[in-house]
């Protein structure tokens, strides 16, 4: 997994699928909260959001109050998103990875 930050959005390219990548991605999305009300975050090929990403998503954008964009390229984890009614809570787009 890598992670690409500018400014407001972080691209993530390759699967999430350990603790380090969660912790990662976490401490990513904590920097960009800093500055910024509004977070997007891009998953190019990742097939997999561990519960503690998705979690720490909830908490920033219900309890701190930021306005996050999640956009996902892989059909089957854009369809568990919505299942988990994520939707209700920031919006998910469904995104054509251009690899």
């Amino acid at each position: 997994m890598q992670i690409h930050i500018q400014d407001n959005r972080l691209v993530i390219t390759g699967n999430v699928k350990s603790i380090q990548d969660s912790e990662e991605i976490k401490r990513a999305l904590q920097d960009i909260a800093k500055d910024h009300i509004s977070i997007e975050l891009i998953l190019l090929d990742s097939i997999s959001l561990t519960s503690s990403v998705i979690g720490f998503l909830v908490k920033l954008a219900q309890k701190d109050r930021k306005n996050i964009l999640l956009k996902v390229a892989d059909n089957q984890l854009y369809d568990l998103l919505q299942d988990l009614n994520l939707y209700t809570i920031f919006p998910i787009e469904k995104i054509q990875n251009e690899d």
